[in-house]
């Protein structure tokens, strides 16, 4: 797929290009159908996937040689990207009641009720994967039922 990263600065948006289909994507990408990992380093790199984040591990590398990986890799996250992905879903979903129901869920782990925190803690770890995939269904096809089997399993953790 030959595509670019279109970033408008003074609006804080930034969208894939697919030159070949002319789709414009969001600050999401929702063109993943799966989220696998097995440790942090695979989860972090999904979501830097998810987040159109951009790596330059080699320049990071010639600057600093006495970082360790997972120090390297933490000077790699780019919180802008991180901001604008997590602004862009909450925008799109907010007013979905099985969202609400999803992060009001999520939130109360923290003993609170705040729709914008409970979306960003299934992003975590234990959540991300499965998070995704109610994330594809609904921006992707425009459904998501709270009979669905990954809302079901967000729900009973």
């Amino acid at each position: 797929m030959s595509s670019y990263v279109d970033i408008d600065l003074e609006n804080s948006k930034a969208h894939e290009i697919d030159l070949e289909k002319g789709v414009v994507t969001s600050a999401y990408n929702t063109n993943i159908p799966e989220m696998q990992y097995n440790n942090n380093q695979q989860y972090r790199e999904c979501l830097r996937r998810a987040f159109y984040m951009t790596c330059d591990l080699e320049h990071l590398m010639e600057e600093n040689p006495d970082y360790d990986e997972e120090t390297l890799d933490e000077e790699l996250y780019e919180n802008d990207k991180t901001k604008r992905a997590l602004d862009y879903v909450f925008e799109k979903t907010k007013d979905n009641p099985i969202f609400q129901k999803m992060y009001l869920h999520a939130a109360a782990k923290l003993i609170c009720e705040n729709l914008d925190l409970g979306m960003t803690l299934l992003f975590s770890y234990d959540f991300f994967a499965t998070f995704h995939k109610c994330l594809l269904k609904f921006l992707n096809e425009g459904v998501l039922s709270e009979d669905d089997e990954d809302v079901k399993e967000i729900l009973s953790h």
